[in-house]
């Protein structure tokens, strides 16, 4: 009896361990999430990526069963969200919610490490497009049109960007680039709300922007001359493609995606992936995807979006450095 009652104790803390142990193991794969997932965003409350991020936090929440709190951490070009999540745990329960700008601060080098070794790309949530906006006065209805005017008056078309060595910035000299190596002049913002307000006052010519354009488009206001995605977009039927109007090979999307610190494990980076997906692809979210002229990212996997995100980063260094651009 005094062995049995000794060897109480030895087997109720052998059962305690392997219960911890279990429970170990199932926080860190299986069992994921099983407490808030924060999600860090680059840009203020009410911007397109917090507002589509937001979004997809209560869809997933519902989805899960399990807490996602959006933390806007605004700032340096997105570099201090960039940062705080890289400095995270890689567990899975911290990500960060940025368009493919983000890409852009990397190669500029606006950070000290290398985004493709410190960064897991995560999922892919949205793809858009922008729309090739002009000024009405300006004496064009096309691409051609647009083309031939620039080529036949250097530098006297201006084209609006939210600040130097933005997305939009990159993708317009891009444009002005395969077009013909036209010249234009840059003129940069604190936000493309405004440039479009310039835009409307005629004070610049030309500017890519987002679906939410489509009010002053169809007041007059604006003249919508192509969109830049690979097909055409809901909200503008009747808008050509920079392909389809005589630009072919380009396609400039404004995609969001979530990003984790490296070293998450593969498992972990799958189940996130499939649950946003599958929430990104919710009725109430693709409804308000297309306000902005946008839908879900197609179903893939994280080493998939990955291998884009690397596509992306070699184009746009690549451009860079051949272009000439000037990011002073």
């Amino acid at each position: 009896m005094n062995r049995i009652g000794g060897l109480l104790p030895r087997i109720a803390c052998i059962a305690v361990a392997c219960t911890t142990a279990v429970a170990h193991a199932q926080q860190r794969s299986g069992d994921y999430p099983n407490r808030p997932l924060r999600i860090i965003v680059t840009v203020p409350a009410g911007g397109s990526v917090d507002s589509v991020t937001r979004t997809m936090a209560q869809k997933l929440s519902e989805n899960t069963g399990n807490s996602v709190i959006v933390d806007n951490r605004v700032g340096g070009t997105g570099t201090i969200a960039m940062n705080i999540t890289t400095q995270a745990a890689p567990d899975g329960y911290t990500v960060m919610s940025a368009s493919n700008s983000m890409v852009v601060t990397g190669v500029l080098k606006k950070v000290s490490y290398d985004i493709r070794k410190a960064l897991d790309p995560v999922v892919q949530m949205s793809s858009g497009a922008y729309v090739l906006t002009i000024n009405p006065s300006l004496p064009v209805n096309s691409v051609k049109d647009l083309i031939a005017y620039a080529k036949n008056k250097p530098d006297a078309l201006s084209y609006g960007t939210p600040g130097i060595g933005s997305i939009i910035h990159l993708s317009s000299e891009l444009l002005i680039f395969t077009a013909g190596r036209l010249r234009m002049v840059h003129v940069p913002y604190q936000g493309n709300s405004f440039a479009i307000v310039d835009l409307i006052a005629g004070r610049i010519h030309m500017l890519l922007a987002a679906a939410g354009v489509a009010p002053h488009i169809k007041s007059g206001k604006l003249r919508g001359i192509a969109v830049t995605g690979s097909k055409r977009m809901r909200g503008f039927p009747d808008l050509q493609t920079l392909a389809e109007a005589g630009v072919p090979g380009l396609v400039l999307e404004n995609a969001y995606g979530l990003y984790a610190p490296a070293g998450v494990k593969p498992a972990i980076l799958a189940r996130l992936n499939r649950e946003v997906s599958t929430a990104m692809n919710t009725v109430e979210v693709r409804e308000r995807l297309a306000i902005d002229g946008a839908e879900p990212a197609s179903p893939h996997t994280p080493a998939e979006f990955k291998a884009s995100f690397i596509g992306q980063f070699n184009q746009w260094e690549k451009f860079i450095k051949s272009s000439g651009i000037k990011l002073e």
